[in-house]
């Protein structure tokens, strides 16, 4: 699935973004950089971040992980593995782009200590693999790791009622008028603890096609609705002024300012 839908989606995504003159980052398995060169390739080039998601969607986690599709993944019980696996992502971004990746999500959003030491080691310079929620914090950037420059950017995901938490662009197209309302509050809360509200939106290629996909949490919304749902998120955004980055720049910005982000 993965592969089919990083070949039609992702220049929806891309298109979209770019017709609003915005950034976007694009977390990236090897192997669909390897099978589909140019268009990584005209990412990069078009001023999107590409980013770091493992070689072939490996578990890297320390925990094997229940997924709703048919294929189960591959679980990396050691590090010396997941490092080598790592490390031959690296050496694609590198051939490819010519350069280092240096943002990472772990598949399945599943990472541990050991995980994180080792992108650390490799060089990784952001994480986005945590969710705000499930750490009981806002998203303002933080270090996980003591003595490592590694940054967390927990993404975003606001409470929609009583029942599962929500992305953002989930939240969108479940509940638009709902989210507006929680998202609001989520700046006002961020702004009354923090120095500035941060807040990361992720979402999947396959999730602008018009095929529904049996989701754990429901039929995920897809196709238009999807579409639609990016469009009024990123006009709200634009209403309140944001100023829309991709991690390593958010980084960036926190040591010009002199906050600290631990």
């Amino acid at each position: 699935m993965s592969t089919w839908s990083f070949e039609r989606g992702t220049p929806l995504l891309k298109e979209l973004l770019d017709s609003y003159g915005i950034g976007g980052t694009f977390f990236t398995q090897a192997t669909a950089i390897e099978r589909f060169p140019e268009l990584v390739t005209e990412l990069s080039q078009s001023g999107h971040h590409v980013g770091c998601h493992g070689y072939n969607h490996e578990n890297y986690g320390g925990k094997p992980v229940n997924v709703w599709t048919k294929s189960k993944p591959v679980f990396l019980p050691e590090n010396i593995i997941k490092k080598q696996l790592l490390q031959k992502c690296i050496d694609i971004h590198f051939r490819v782009l010519g350069k280092h990746p240096e943002t990472f999500v772990a598949p399945f959003d599943n990472i541990d200590e050991d995980l994180l030491l080792i992108i650390a080691d490799l060089g990784f310079k952001v994480d986005c693999s945590f969710h705000n929620y499930s750490l009981e914090l806002n998203s303002f950037p933080f270090f996980p790791l003591d003595g490592k420059s590694l940054v967390e950017i927990p993404l975003t995901v606001l409470q929609m009622g009583t029942d599962t938490p929500k992305n953002l662009l989930e939240a969108f197209a479940y509940n638009p008028e709902l989210a507006e309302k929680r998202l609001r509050a989520y700046v006002k809360s961020s702004l009354e603890s923090y120095p500035f509200c941060m807040v990361l939106i992720t979402c999947h290629p396959y999730e602008f096609l018009d095929v529904k996909i049996p989701h754990p949490r429901e039929v995920l919304i897809v196709g238009d609705e999807k579409v639609n749902a990016l469009n009024r998120l990123i006009r709200l955004f634009q209403e309140m002024k944001v100023e829309f980055l991709n991690p390593l720049q958010v980084v960036q910005k926190i040591k010009e300012s002199g906050v600290q982000s631990n």
